[in-house]
């Protein structure tokens, strides 16, 4: 049988393109290989400097939530002690030298304050979905758990304050005559709003004289202003209590987070 050289050319020409072809499929596919595995490794390590990221505005947001328990702490025992002070003053038996005094711890232990236990950081990372970028799974349920309790704790505080201050001891000590006086450990007892009552108010005033102060040691209303003072007392103590819980939780979980980082 006879050989057919142009046959031979044409098979081996064949043969060569599809090796070409072969050869350009694979270096496309081992480039778009390459290429999706750079995109992972440049997706993992942004995902790595945003989790960092996050972990780090995580630890400055509880650094703030700390300093303001630690305030709230202070502010809530003071008023406690405050409360048991203008109890035990009353129980003993007020004179009227007395009644200035004690118009100002009345007023003191009438006002109230308000914190706050949230992270701008934690309510990005779960408004966004990102909170799957916190890849340790245990420190993840950690600082959900945390940023959780504090959100309840800080409804509970409020209630408390609504409840126990702005409906309960304040109205009370309207209701029964007694005036505002200044004080040191209201929230807004700044140096420019005790100017400005100075400027706004006349001395009588800013020294009233109330005659439910002036009544006997036992009239009925200062039996009612004992009562009232062991709520304001209880409920000084509870938020301290509160606070106390909230600030040893959020500084296990910082000092977590800030061991974490060092890894």
């Amino acid at each position: 049988m006879k050989s057919n050289p142009t046959g031979r050319v044409a098979t081996r020409l064949l043969d060569r393109r599809w090796a070409l072809l072969a050869a350009e499929l694979a270096l496309l596919v081992l480039g778009i290989l390459i290429a999706l595995a750079i995109d992972d490794w440049a997706d993992a390590r942004n995902d790595r400097v945003s989790e960092r990221v996050y972990l780090e505005l995580l630890v400055r947001d509880l650094k703030h939530i700390e300093l303001d328990l630690l305030e709230q702490i202070e502010y809530e025992d003071a008023i406690a002690k405050l409360a048991v002070s203008a109890y035990e003053k009353i129980h003993a038996g007020v004179s009227e030298a007395d009644t200035q005094s004690i118009g100002g711890m009345l007023t003191a232990i009438a006002s109230r304050r308000t914190i706050f236990l949230q992270s701008a950081a934690f309510e990005d990372l779960t408004s966004t979905g990102n909170l799957g970028l916190i890849k340790d799974r245990d420190l993840r349920d950690h600082i959900v758990q945390t940023f959780s309790q504090m959100a309840r704790s800080e409804i509970v505080m409020e209630k408390n304050n609504r409840e126990y201050s702005d409906e309960g001891f304040s109205p009370f000590l309207r209701s029964l005559g007694v005036s505002y006086r200044d004080s040191p450990l209201d929230p807004t007892g700044t140096q420019e709003f005790t100017a400005l009552l100075e400027s706004y108010l006349s001395e009588e005033m800013l020294v009233p004289t109330d005659e439910v102060l002036l009544l006997p040691n036992d009239a009925r209303e200062w039996r009612a202003l004992e009562k009232e003072l062991t709520w304001r007392a209880v409920s000084a103590i509870n938020m301290l209590a509160q606070a106390k819980v909230q600030l040893a939780s959020a500084v296990s979980l910082r000092e977590r987070i800030e061991s974490h980082l060092l890894k």
